[in-house]
């Protein structure tokens, strides 16, 4: 019997997908703030005292999974989300019981700026490190 000396290993590729595993995070957090922004408030479990602080921080969550599992500009990302945070607004508007605001909508664009801003830092940080070896 032969043994192989050479062992292939099959190494996932994808022009737009880094890690297919935080495909799923990001999805998660994604369907979990659909399902809440269409949910009454008062069913909610949260402390609404730290409402926009949990905005910012859900999005600056959601744009670093994202970010982290997509081969795209990060400020790409940022813009799309940013879209996505106004159309949750509009359509909170429209239900008879939540309600859209601009100081949610300037939370969750602050958590996706600070989450490219950070990405941004990082991304200059690894390639000085790089270039310097």
């Amino acid at each position: 019997m032969a043994k192989i000396k050479n062992e292939v290993t099959v190494k996932y590729t994808n022009k737009y997908i880094r890690h297919p595993f935080t495909i799923i995070i990001a999805l998660a957090i994604l369907i979990t703030f659909s399902v809440a922004m269409i949910v009454p408030v008062e069913y909610i479990p949260l402390d609404t005292r730290y409402d926009k602080i949990q905005h910012a921080s859900v999005f600056f969550i959601l744009t670093c999974a994202v970010a982290t599992c997509l081969r795209v500009n990060h400020w790409l990302i940022g813009g799309c989300l940013v879209f996505f945070a106004i159309a949750s607004e509009i359509v909170q508007d429209f239900l008879p019981y939540r309600s859209g605001s601009l100081e949610d909508l300037y939370a969750d664009g602050i958590g996706i700026g600070l989450a490219c801003l950070l990405i941004e830092l990082w991304v200059r940080i690894y390639v000085a490190f790089r270039t310097a070896r």
